[in-house]
């Protein structure tokens, strides 16, 4: 076999693996290794070539410079050794117009080959599908999605401090259902160019709506998933978390909620105007991590405290977590029972979280269970109306290995089985979760900090969008300009940190979260902002309520069907080029919302589908920026399919919240 001209290139495989590289866990012996699985027998990487591969890496490392190009050259010259004394040197550096390359997806998937057959991983590989996009699977990153435009990967175990259900969907009608946590799904491809890869340690299901004579849709993926994998259960939340704005105390009270801080927040929120909604009583409540009993000192008279909360027109909500401060008395009475995790040294096993470190409830036991639903039926009998449920992240139950209980489960397991702790109550939240997809659990995303980028308002429309893709239907957005408490307190001391505020953020928050199906409040608007900031934040709650009874159908329906009541503009308008757009989303079919998510603008481009649509508040105002855009008589009536520049009546940097409805669909 002649060899001049015969080249292996392996570039798109750098990328793909560029941070694991770059922290060690992918060698230059890899990368060497993946030429001799896919290079023709008796041919080797040149000498020149292997040295070339191992300098780059090496140097690329030591540059500690992620983003720039990892190999210069990536497609190196193979020969074969018997003959490298015989031809000249000239012969490596001469490449022919028309060279054969060996297939990096080949190449890809013969290491991955090799690596499972020693470690029992599960491989399986879709066929490219050019132009595909991915969403699905880990909620935090929702800001990455979606996948497919460039190489990706995502690792199902690392649920990142939110939810995770084991789906991905894509654009093209075709889905991954992966029943393991140890998954990860990848493509080195560029615009669907290249093979999905699952690598998984349990039963993986795909699907492909093209060889099923189906639709080939992201909502025709996601309704397929659904029905199989994580039905809807007929059961909604309580009416009030749709129908006006939650209240979570905990940046307003941090550690040291108390009796007349609570009723001093829920007092306030009305005589400025807000509705009355779910108030939500945050960390140390209780005498300590575990007890479900009020701390005698800060809340004397609870059941009073409930009763005149109920007479304002709130219910009330307490934060509950798994774990059990050591050296306390129900740490003392759990252990004794057994109800306590034990680690792998059959010991109890200790978790340090962002509180300390405390001991785990076993929700695997049913008598453990039992006994914690008798401790929330204490505080029901006091008027409480529902829990928040948080901490319950597989991070905290590997803490020493795997935790085991009685029910030998693994920690995503055990995350899974804290949140079927929720299953009983109507009004519940939670904000970590594996599975658990289709019920009438709230999932709440995690907490975000005071900033405009992904950290923050940046993060609030992809990763909620995708925790509706991922069949968390009723969710809800983080707290109205970020829980993040280390944004406004300093850690440890809780000395409050000055000029953090930034009222126009603030505003966005409010706006961005309007539409979604619940809205939360927790720093005090009416305290911290200014007259119009408020009243801009009071529209955004009041636009809520308006809007109330619409989103309360919607959430019945996907009681039903599953179907997200916030959806994807791809999920709509499928093959109407809208599959990238992430900052704006759509309220069941026929509401377009485009919140303003950049600080110190006062419009925004919107990408209007086809139909006519209406512009409301803060759409009334636009012009058209692509030819197709021109109304009718109507000024506010946009003509699709179109895009617009949509400005607004401006407060300094601030505007109102821009949306619009649909009033007649058109049929090209």
């Amino acid at each position: 076999m002649g060899t001049a001209g015969l080249f292996w290139n392996f570039d798109v495989y750098l990328q793909l693996h560029e941070q694991e590289i770059m922290d060690g866990m992918v060698t230059a012996a890899n990368i060497v290794d993946m030429a001799t699985l896919d290079i023709p027998p008796g041919l080797h990487l040149t000498e020149q070539a292997h040295t070339s591969v191992l300098k780059q890496v090496s140097d690329k490392r030591s540059s500690k410079k992620r983003g720039a190009p990892l190999i210069v050259n990536s497609s190196f010259p193979v020969e074969n050794p018997e003959a490298r004394h015989t031809k000249k040197e000239s012969d490596a550096s001469t490449i022919p117009p028309k060279n054969k390359v060996i297939d990096a997806a080949d190449a890809e998937w013969e290491l991955a080959k090799r690596r499972a057959s020693s470690t029992g991983i599960k491989l399986s590989r879709l066929a490219p599908s050019v132009g595909e996009r991915w969403y699905g699977g880990v909620v935090q990153r929702g800001v990455d999605m979606p996948f497919g435009a460039g190489p990706w990967r995502l690792d199902l175990a690392n649920t990142l401090y939110n939810q995770v259900n084991p789906v991905m969907l894509s654009t093209h009608g075709r889905y991954i259902w992966a029943e393991s946590p140890y998954t990860t799904i990848y493509s080195q491809g560029v615009n669907g160019s290249m093979p999905v890869v699952v690598e998984s340690r349990g039963e993986v299901v795909i699907f492909d709506g093209a060889l099923h004579g189906g639709n080939r849709t992201l909502r025709s993926a996601f309704l397929r998933a659904s029905k199989l994998h994580f039905p809807p259960t007929k059961r909604v939340p309580d009416q009030l978390l749709f129908s006006a704005p939650q209240y979570n105390l905990w940046i307003h009270c941090l550690y040291e909620p108390t009796q007349d801080k609570v009723l001093e927040y829920a007092s306030q929120a009305v005589a400025s105007g807000f509705p009355p909604g779910v108030i939500m009583i945050d960390t140390n409540w209780a005498e300590y991590y575990g007890s479900l009993t009020f701390h005698s000192a800060r809340f004397p008279r609870p059941a009073q405290m409930i009763d005149e909360l109920h007479s304002m027109g709130f219910k009330v909500m307490v934060w509950v977590v798994p774990f059990v401060s050591p050296d306390s008395s129900i740490f003392r009475e759990a252990r004794k029972r057994g109800y306590l995790l034990r680690n792998i040294n059959n010991l109890t096993a200790i978790s340090e979280w962002w509180d300390g470190y405390s001991a785990l409830v076993d929700f695997s036991s049913p008598a453990a269970t039992e006994w914690f639903h008798q401790g929330l039926a204490a505080l029901q009998s006091l008027g409480v109306d529902g829990f928040k449920f948080d901490g319950g992240d597989p991070e905290y139950y590997r803490y020493h290995g795997e935790a085991t209980g009685a029910g030998k489960l693994n920690a995503h397991e055990h995350c899974e089985a804290f949140g079927r702790v929720g299953l009983q109550y109507n009004l519940s939240e939670f904000r970590a979760g594996w599975k658990l997809a289709g019920t009438h659990l709230v999932q709440r995303l995690s907490d975000k900090s005071h900033f405009w980028d992904r950290r923050g308002l940046g993060s609030i429309l992809p990763n909620g969008l995708l925790q509706s893709l991922s069949g968390y239907a009723f969710n809800c957005p983080d707290m109205i300009g970020g829980g993040q408490y280390t944004d406004w307190v300093e850690e440890g001391t809780l000395r409050p940190k000055l000029g953090v505020l930034d009222e126009e953020l603030f505003v966005r928050y409010a706006q961005a979260s309007a539409l979604f199906p619940m809205m939360q409040f927790s720093l005090a608007p009416w305290k911290v902002l200014d007259p119009e900031a408020l009243r801009l934040c009071l529209a955004a709650a009041q636009l809520h309520v308006r809007l109330a009874p619409t989103i309360f159908v919607l959430a019945q329906e996907a009681s039903l069907t599953g179907e997200p009541i916030v959806r994807n503009m791809a999920y709509v308008f499928p093959g109407a080029g809208l599959d990238d757009v992430a900052d704006q989303f759509m309220l069941g079919d026929t509401i377009l919302v485009a919140p303003v998510l950049e600080k110190g603008v006062l419009s925004r481009i919107v990408q209007i589908p086809t139909g006519r649509w209406k512009g409301q508040d803060g759409a009334a105002d636009w012009e058209s920026i692509e030819v197709g855009g021109m109304s009718s008589e109507d000024t506010s009536v946009i003509e699709g399919p179109a895009t617009i520049a949509v400005g607004a009546r401006p407060y300094g940097k601030l505007c109102d919240l821009p949306w619009f409805t649909l009033v007649e669909e058109t049929h090209e």
